[in-house]
């Protein structure tokens, strides 16, 4: 019998996650979701230079792998409070992003799923150059659709028979 196969991409210590977010139409790119801190990135950022953050975050990643422990952890989650309150200008709760990209950095390449999907669809990103991979992440971000909840402003009226809403 042949080797197992799995729809998740192995994460190890070769391999590292980084995350692409659009909340209140500001970017950031973040460790995993909950965990380390994260930058702001302004959305008319150069392609070479989002390729470059998301690679740098990931080889940062790849070097702490090593040195993990319970306080590490600890810390992680400090960072991210304060990236929620510091950069994004929102209490940790509340930093709920529109669009998020998970980014997997490993031997086998450069893969990316929408993160509002179950179970992640990873697909390949371009891994030769930054300014490909930067390039195809604003193409992502941008084509992504908005999350399932949206919230309309207006009124319903119900009379006998019928129901009307009004849109604000």
């Amino acid at each position: 019998m042949g080797p197992r196969r799995s729809s998740l991409p192995t994460v190890s210590p070769t391999s590292a996650i980084v995350e692409f977010h659009e909340f209140a139409g500001r970017w950031f790119v973040t460790g995993p979701w909950g965990r380390a801190s994260g930058i702001a990135v302004k959305r008319n950022v150069r392609k070479s230079a989002l390729g470059k953050m998301v690679l740098d975050r990931a080889e940062t990643a790849r070097q702490e792998w090593r040195w993990r422990s319970a306080k590490v952890q600890v810390d992680e989650a400090e960072m991210w409070e304060q990236f929620c309150a510091g950069q994004a200008g929102v209490p940790m709760d509340r930093y709920l992003p529109e669009k998020r990209i998970v980014i997997l950095v490993g031997q086998v390449g450069i893969r990316w799923h929408d993160a509002s999907q179950s179970p992640p669809n990873w697909e390949r990103l371009p891994d030769r150059s930054a300014r490909r991979l930067g390039g195809a992440l604003i193409r992502r971000m941008n084509q992504l659709g908005l999350p399932g909840t949206l919230w309309l402003t207006g009124s319903f009226r119900a009379t006998p028979g019928t129901m009307t809403w009004t849109p604000r």
